[in-house]
């Protein structure tokens, strides 16, 4: 197993479980150059709310993928066991990411399923 040595855990906050109260998206076009531009679209949230950060509980295996594991550049990944040099001290504390989602072994059965 080996992990991307720039960011070897991605916590992106995205996931969210909210009431439909007058919930809309909003188009948002960030650049243009030329014919190319950036867009995506903006959750608009018309009330308060609170938000809480859960534990990751998920793997992301992006190179097993044909069309990516071609493109992947092996020199910035590393091995697993190498994980807590790069890995930032939050995820270390069992509240942010708990042990048993850092477990190799548990890791490398979860590939065998694909």
């Amino acid at each position: 197993v080996y992990i991307d040595c720039y960011r070897p855990i991605s916590d992106v906050q995205d996931h969210w479980l909210i009431c439909n109260k007058g919930l809309f998206f909003k188009e948002d076009i960030q650049e243009i150059k030329g014919e190319d531009y950036f867009a995506w679209e903006l959750l608009q949230i018309p009330f308060l709310y609170n938000a809480w950060s859960a534990p990751l509980n998920t793997w992301h295996f992006p190179n097993i993928k044909k069309w990516r594991s071609d493109q992947a550049i092996r020199d910035k990944y590393i091995p697993f066991k190498n994980l807590y040099e790069v890995i930032d001290k939050e995820y270390l504390d069992g509240q942010k990411i708990s042990e048993d989602m850092l477990d190799e072994q548990r890791i490398l059965k979860a590939l065998l399923r694909f």
